[in-house]
């Protein structure tokens, strides 16, 4: 067992292949590893209580994490998840299943709702609804962005591909 990974059962695990940097999101307790998970530490603020569903996305080219969360919108901390702050300027669904930063450009990021998609291009400062195309539902379950940028929802009725922005 790891030091300091107490309370961390059921934690979502979020890594960079880059770093040894780890985070742990759980229903009760988040917490983050700079050593690959041999030492973890507490996160400063508790956003995640009661809400183990939560997605993590990491910012590969810079310093934010966004974390989706069922209620409460979009969370940034740009501090290594010491202190977050909403980002849900024009995201009309707060209920966020999933994140997904682009790898080619990390100020776009994607959150996919229980209303829809929704995208951003200054890094959570704005969002715009981006649903053309989503046939029969708009509840969106997992977002995926590859290598191309190319972009893939997950929904009830299949998974879409996002054609243009």
């Amino acid at each position: 067992k790891s030091s300091g990974s107490e309370g961390l059962r059921d934690a979502r695990l979020f890594y960079t292949d880059q770093s040894k940097m780890i985070y742990a999101i759980g229903g009760t307790h988040q917490a983050y590893s700079t050593d690959s998970g041999m030492m973890w530490q507490a996160c400063g603020e508790d956003v995640t209580a009661a809400k183990s569903n939560s997605r993590l996305a990491l910012d590969l080219q810079g310093s934010h994490l966004y974390l989706a969360t069922p209620g409460n919108g979009v969370l940034v901390s740009t501090d290594n998840c010491q202190s977050w702050q909403a980002s849900n300027n024009g995201l009309g669904n707060l209920f966020v299943n999933t994140v997904a930063i682009d790898p080619n450009n990390s100020d776009i990021v994607y959150a996919g709702t229980d209303g829809g998609v929704y995208i951003t291009y200054d890094g959570g400062g704005t969002w715009g609804e981006v649903n053309d195309g989503l046939i029969g539902s708009t509840v969106v379950y997992s977002i995926a962005v590859d290598k191309d940028s190319n972009v893939y929802a997950a929904t009830p009725y299949g998974v879409f591909k996002l054609e243009g922005r």
